[in-house]
């Protein structure tokens, strides 16, 4: 038995993700002073002919979540389905006790999706 179900999870990622059902709450997260790590990073996420991660690095509290809600912004201005895009902290408390594996799917049993995801940890 888990300790955790699957509508805690549910709950948890709709939380992390307003703009599945609003697009532009996005807005709220995002800042609008851009520093050159954000450029990089979407420079590298948006490329056409590699396909990679791109990892943001750093010490807590110098803005690798903002970059990333930046990006997001970014990708939905472009006309990226809002529900192919999954933001997930694993400091939260209920998904500490899940593997990656199990949010992943848990998200795309929650979407049908096409094209594209993009997934931020």
């Amino acid at each position: 038995m888990s300790i955790v179900n699957d509508e805690q999870i549910i709950k948890v990622l709709k939380q992390y993700n307003p703009w599945w059902q609003i697009p532009s709450a996005i807005k709220e997260e995002s800042k609008p002073h851009r520093r050159l790590a954000y450029y990089e990073a979407y420079r590298m996420l948006t490329h056409n002919t590699i396909r990679r991660f791109v990892v943001l690095f750093g010490v807590r509290r110098v803005g690798k979540t903002t970059i990333m809600y930046q990006v997001i912004e970014q990708l939905i201005n472009e006309g990226v389905d809002p529900k192919n895009i999954l933001y997930v902290t694993f400091d939260n408390p209920i998904l500490k006790l899940i593997s990656a594996h199990k949010v992943l799917s848990i998200y795309e049993e929650l979407h049908s999706l096409e094209g594209f995801e993009y997934i931020f940890f």
